[in-house]
């Protein structure tokens, strides 16, 4: 079992032209061999984006492109 924390998440709010840092931090994150860690945006599947794994508190992902501003 994997279990983490997800503590704070900065900025929360990110441009829609996507490119930005997502820093998210807390507790239990793990690299897990050939397993990549991903950062899931709105909760779609197809907004998953890759993260950088930096240490057991912090990994930084790359916010998505927004094509439809509704």
């Amino acid at each position: 079992i994997n279990l983490y924390e997800v503590q704070s998440i900065n900025p929360t709010v990110a441009d829609g032209s996507g490119g930005t840092p997502i820093t998210v931090l807390g507790n239990g994150f793990r690299q897990l061999g050939t397993e990549k860690i991903q950062c899931n945006f709105g909760g779609f599947v197809n907004e998953q984006k890759p993260a950088r794994f930096v240490n057991s508190t912090t990994v930084i992902c790359e916010a998505p492109l927004k094509l439809d501003f509704d």
